[in-house]
């Protein structure tokens, strides 16, 4: 394992919300960026009405805000206080082509997360984000994982698979050209 994506597992966290005080859902959720700011699955927030994101560390940080969604894409943006102990993903802004090998990360206290090495099949283009086609069977256990290069940057987000598809896909977390 590349030792800055094992140290990119800190990055993972886990997120929970609520509904009138009551567990709604659970799910993963990645640190992106040095203000606070964390990628969640859209779905998850769905009827919520808050969430709090729980790091590696065990440290519990109750979510402010909202910053972005797109049901496209079930992704949103919600922000927690930051302060300066918050490890985040560095968003990837290197090209990334059909053979590269990239790292899928699970949440996990300690940085404990598994990592799964997956090789690039086919890079496509989908609307203005990157659609990512790996060499390895879509697992359930994979939705909504952060997908990082061997430097631990963020490169994209694992998307659910349609039914019947067996492919595991990623949608690129930066915007293209």
């Amino acid at each position: 394992l590349p030792k800055k994506v094992g140290k990119a597992r800190q990055s993972v966290a886990s997120i929970i919300t609520f509904k009138d005080g009551t567990v709604a859902g659970n799910g993963t959720a990645m640190f992106v960026g040095d203000k606070g700011d964390v990628l969640v699955s859209y779905s998850l927030l769905c009827g919520a009405d808050s969430a709090v994101v729980v790091d590696t560390k065990g440290k519990t940080r109750t979510v402010i805000g909202i910053v972005g969604l797109d049901n496209l894409y079930d992704c949103a943006k919600v922000r927690v206080a930051h302060d300066k102990k918050i490890a985040y993903f560095p968003v990837s802004r290197s090209n990334t082509v059909e053979g590269d090998q990239l790292y899928i990360i699970s949440y996990g206290k300690k940085n404990s997360g598994a990592v799964e090495a997956a090789k690039i099949m086919k890079v496509d283009s989908l609307y203005s984000h990157a659609y990512y086609t790996f060499d390895i069977p879509m697992q359930e256990r994979f939705v909504s994982l952060p997908v990082v290069n061997v430097e631990g940057e963020l490169v994209a987000v694992v998307q659910p698979a349609a039914t019947g598809d067996s492919c595991c896909y990623a949608v690129g977390a930066t915007v293209t050209d």
